[in-house]
């Protein structure tokens, strides 16, 4: 069997989650000939999960809340979780999800930060609850999407 390649591309992403989303965003945003490839179809994944409203994210409170969320994460992965991959990731999730927003992405508060559904099964404490709604999240990736040529 001869294969025969018609299309070339810099980058390939895969999975069609917020994560891989927006790497193929960025990396044709960046002049790069992108692809995304999904296991089953666009906008799958636990970011896209379609039992629920959206997807949450949650953040640091503040600065100070930073090394708290790197123990938990170390605590409830029982030890098995990278410490600097922990570190970055909360050190810069809430830049990530201010990224979000300024692309357009609805983003629900918690109307009531004391609520205990704001506080995560692996978690001991509120933090920055951000809740990231699918149809309108669906939206604004299928035209930047398009517009880029991914």
């Amino acid at each position: 069997m001869k294969l025969i390649m018609d299309q070339f591309f810099d980058v390939l992403v895969v999975g069609t989650g917020i994560a891989g989303l927006s790497a193929a965003i960025e990396s044709a945003q960046k002049g790069c000939k992108t692809v995304l490839v999904a296991s089953t179809h666009l906008f799958s994944g636990s970011s896209f999960y379609p039992g629920t409203w959206g997807f949450g994210l949650v953040g640091p409170a503040d600065e100070e809340d930073i090394e708290d969320m790197v123990a938990t994460i170390d605590r409830v992965g029982c030890g098995i979780a990278d410490p600097k991959m922990a570190r970055t990731f909360v050190s810069n999730i809430n830049a990530s999800i201010e990224h979000l927003r300024q692309m357009g992405c609805q983003i629900r508060k918690a109307s009531q930060g004391s609520e205990r559904e704001y506080i995560p099964c692996f978690d001991h404490k509120h933090r920055n609850w951000n809740g990231l709604e699918g149809v309108p999240m669906r939206k604004i990736f299928t035209e930047l999407l398009t517009k880029h040529n991914v």
